[in-house]
């Protein structure tokens, strides 16, 4: 079989017929007596999927709903250059010099500017699912304003008919929806200005023009990850929210970031779950695990590696940021009496942007205190004799850890799991309530921190 086995190569680890865990090749080591392979799981598809710049689409949506949503991958296109607006299929009345990559209308005899032009451009997007939004980089003002129209066609010679002129108030972040799915689209992009008379800065009448940048359109496709089950309660949304500068819009916002890092941004603000199967469905939900009647004891069935806890996520007073800015944020204290007994008081904080009165805020500032008001356990489990166990253990299952020498007893979550086939059999590790340095570990470590409602800051 090793020469099957090569990078790139799909594998799916059974055990008595039962899934385990599935993923890619990435790594194979021939130097010792037994050959070694590493694969990446099959979760790593999500890092495939990257949205477009400043992508606010979900904010606002119900949680199950985004999640589906995000399962669809992306593919963009844009024309921004010299080189492109010279090479569009129409030109009417517009300047591409005067300003070199970016068009503003045409003046007339008289040196004023037109009162209107466009610029029509064709793109091939070959098999999509759907189209979905176009953008624009603009400078526009009263006077002056920018329109949009599209159609589409399957063989680029004949044309649905053009839609209606659209307009957006944040062109380049929200755009306007696009319809239809057909293989190639064109983008009517119209200039407007009602002044032409304006003196120029030599006392020429000339009035004023819109600029415009950039266009990009954005469609979908099946992405590498299916729907599998994916369960949230209607009241849980995308946090959406404005500044109190109205011409300010902020919501929550993704800057090309892949869609694996923001699953885990919504498990972690909002206590979701997720795992994607053999199959390449995903399965998301509040508990994917269950109660197992399983002990692990050390000495009598396991080897433990780590055995420990650790204070330094400890809170257990804890200030709580609902909706709003300002003076108008909703907020609270919550406190955790018996952890402040033990420890003293240990100050953290806790935002949700979501909660919008101050009982979701403290329900849900209670449902993270409790997490962090005792220290969290790290333990790191080796040689899991997990086929005398007589049920399946799997990936957020809840088990009980037995220490005799420490007098430890805890009810522990199972966050990882490292399987190692050897001469002698199946070696199975457990990372219970924390992280092994696992690979998705490892892509999230290497990134930018995860975003935040408003998105990330400034570089």
């Amino acid at each position: 079989m090793a020469p099957l086995l090569t990078y790139g190569t799909r594998c799916i680890l059974r055990r008595e017929g039962v899934e385990r865990v599935a993923g890619t090749i990435t790594r194979r080591d021939v130097s010792g007596q037994v050959m070694r392979i590493e694969c990446i799981t099959d979760e790593a598809l999500l890092r495939d999927i990257v949205t477009p710049a400043d992508w606010n689409y979900w904010a606002g949506w119900e949680l199950g709903d985004a999640v589906r949503d995000l399962l669809m991958d992306f593919e963009i296109q844009a024309r921004n250059t010299l080189e492109d607006w010279v090479a569009a299929i129409e030109k009417v009345d517009v300047d591409l010099t005067t300003m070199p990559g970016k068009v503003v209308l045409a003046k007339g005899s008289t040196g004023r500017y037109k009162s209107h032009g466009y610029i029509t451009l064709q793109f091939d997007f070959g098999q999509i699912s759907r189209y979905q939004m176009l953008r624009w980089s603009e400078d526009v003002g009263e006077q002056v304003r920018i329109k949009a129209q599209f159609r589409t066609s399957a063989d680029g010679t004949s044309w649905g008919a053009w839609s209606q002129e659209l307009q957006s108030v944040f062109p380049s972040e929200d755009g306007v929806a696009l319809t239809g799915n057909e293989r190639h689209i064109q983008v009517k992009m119209h200039l407007y200005t009602d002044n032409t008379s304006e003196k120029d800065a030599n006392g020429v009448p000339t009035g004023y023009t819109p600029v415009l940048s950039g266009v990009e359109v954005i469609a979908r496709k099946p992405g590498p990850v299916t729907e599998g089950v994916i369960e949230a309660t209607p009241d849980v949304t995308i946090p959406a929210y404005r500044s109190e500068n109205e011409d300010q819009k902020e919501t929550y916002s993704f800057n090309r970031e892949n869609a694996l890092r923001i699953l885990q941004t919504w498990c972690e603000d909002h206590g979701y779950e997720f795992r994607v199967d053999g199959q390449r469905r995903l399965y998301f939900g509040k508990d994917l695990g269950a109660v197992r009647q399983v002990v692990l004891r050390r000495t009598t069935n396991m080897d433990v590696k780590s055995l420990g806890d650790s204070a330094d996520k400890l809170a257990n007073v804890l200030h709580c940021y609902g909706a709003g800015d300002g003076p108008a944020q909703i907020r609270t204290i919550l406190r955790d009496q018996d952890s402040i007994d033990v420890y003293g008081e240990r100050l953290g904080t806790f935002d949700d942007s979501s909660a919008d009165t101050l009982e979701k805020l403290i329900e849900s500032g209670n449902k993270h205190l409790a997490k962090v008001a005792q220290p969290e356990p790290q333990f790191v489990a080796h040689h899991v004799p997990v086929h005398e166990f007589g049920e399946d253990i799997q990936l957020y299952d809840t088990v009980t850890v037995v220490d005799p020498k420490s007098g430890l007893v805890a009810s522990v979550r199972i966050l990882d799991e490292e399987r190692q086939l050897t001469t002698s059999g199946e070696e199975v590790s457990l990372g219970l309530n924390c992280d092994l340095d696992n690979i998705i570990e490892r892509i999230v470590k290497g990134r930018l921190p995860r975003p935040r409602p408003g998105g990330l800051p400034p570089e």
